[in-house]
């Protein structure tokens, strides 16, 4: 079960991938009839890289997709940790995750330590996306770190009803 969730995994967010790069090509064509109209794609928003050639669309096809397998992981890595967690546990977090991340975490940064956790944050995140292939092998390694978590969790899960 857990090889056919990576298997999926990867078809599914290389049809993802794909759809998104020609949806952005045919938004692009778009855009130059329509002045109206301005479009971009991912790699063109994160790098301001056109997908102008065949290496420019290769390039946004692979930066889609090792996104999509990345997100797929946590994802699935939530959905584990779920999976395990009893009704209470599953309120708590379900309430204390949000409000630690965009409410408390915030506040006590600003005041205590005066912005510094997210300007490393910020250092971090633009050190991994110098150039689309950096992002690409980060994104790969979390998927990699990701999966590992959840076949933990999973390999000794009980079914339940």
């Amino acid at each position: 079960m857990f090889i056919s969730q990576i298997a999926s995994t990867l078809v599914i967010s290389s049809v993802m991938a794909l759809i998104d790069t020609v949806l952005s090509l045919i938004s692009k064509s778009i855009s130059v009839v329509n002045d109206g109209i301005y479009s971009a794609g991912m790699l063109e928003m994160l790098y301001d890289i056109r997908i102008d050639s065949i290496g420019g669309f290769i390039i946004s096809f692979l930066l889609c997709y090792f996104m999509y397998i990345s997100l797929t992981a946590v994802g699935y890595l939530i959905t584990t940790l779920y999976y395990r967690m009893n009704k209470t546990q599953k309120i708590i977090v379900s309430i204390g995750v949000p409000a630690l991340l965009f409410v408390i975490l915030p506040v006590v940064d600003t005041l205590l330590f005066k912005g510094v956790l997210f300007t490393g944050v910020a250092k971090i995140s633009g050190a991994l996306l110098i150039n689309p292939f950096m992002c690409m092998l980060s994104c790969f390694i979390l998927f990699g770190i990701f999966m590992v978590l959840s076949w933990m969790l999973v390999r000794k899960a009980v079914v339940k009803n």
